[in-house]
């Protein structure tokens, strides 16, 4: 067996088929919340966008889509499964520089909660520029209260076609961050690979994401459970999504 030290490098491959449902469900979601919205946006930008599923599945309703990604292996997975999309950087969100404004700009799947509270700021200040007057900015999640209380206890194992993945968290108090270390086992060939991940997200409180969107000049405009979206009390959900925009 191998260990691996890249994050992405093999599951970049079977990204679609971990989270395929889940971002099937989320193409429903959105296109049908923001038809009640009476809000019809020519252009997307999907920070974080993976391997591209989401915005595939927006091509159908959005005519412009682009998105961004910080893996080159997720990059290069969205590129080979998603020619149509209009366009497709391999940058981090901060250093992203776009080209136009968008209508809407999406960040899912929890892909925020890798940025430390102080870049918070900064991603904001950056999406006032590129969001289009009246259009919103769409991000889901993790809570501050889910990584206090529920991190510490979670374990998870998760198991599809040729591999399996051990998932531990855990709540580190000197960063208030969640720890999620992944220990994943990939079938290549005859063996088995086996490489390790750890990620640190930061679960910010609602108080804070109002200051950062004051700071911005943007405004809370809804605030739903992102797994049914309906609008629901911020106080008792483990993960929250939010439409933000600019008036």
């Amino acid at each position: 067996m191998t260990i691996l030290s890249e994050q992405y490098k093999t599951i970049a491959s079977i990204y679609d088929e971990l989270n395929a449902d889940a971002i099937d469900q989320l193409s429903v979601n959105l296109i049908s919340f923001m038809e009640e919205l009476k809000f019809t946006p020519s252009t997307v930008l999907d920070l974080g966008c993976g391997s591209g599923r989401l915005l595939r599945n927006l091509q159908t309703t959005i005519p412009y889509c682009a998105g961004c990604d910080l893996s080159p292996e997720m990059i290069s997975e969205a590129r080979k499964l998603s020619p149509r999309i209009n366009k497709i950087e391999c940058s981090s969100m901060l250093d992203l520089k776009p080209d136009r404004c968008f209508e809407l700009i999406i960040c899912t799947n929890d892909a925020i909660n890798y940025l430390k509270p102080i870049e918070w700021n900064v991603l904001f200040e950056k999406i006032k520029q590129w969001l289009h007057p009246g259009g919103y900015f769409y991000f889901d999640f993790t809570t501050n209260l889910d990584i206090r209380t529920v991190w510490p206890h979670y374990r998870d194992y998760l198991e599809g076609n040729g591999w399996f993945c051990c998932k531990i968290n855990e709540y580190d108090i000197d960063q208030k961050a969640g720890i999620e270390r992944q220990v994943w086992f990939v079938k290549q060939g005859k063996d088995y690979v086996r490489f390790e991940e750890q990620h640190t997200l930061y679960g910010p409180t609602l108080h804070e994401i109002e200051i950062f969107s004051k700071n911005a000049g943007l405004f809370i405009k809804h605030i739903i459970d992102p797994i049914s979206f309906r609008k629901a009390d911020p106080e008792n959900l483990l993960r929250v999504g939010m439409f933000i925009t600019t008036a």
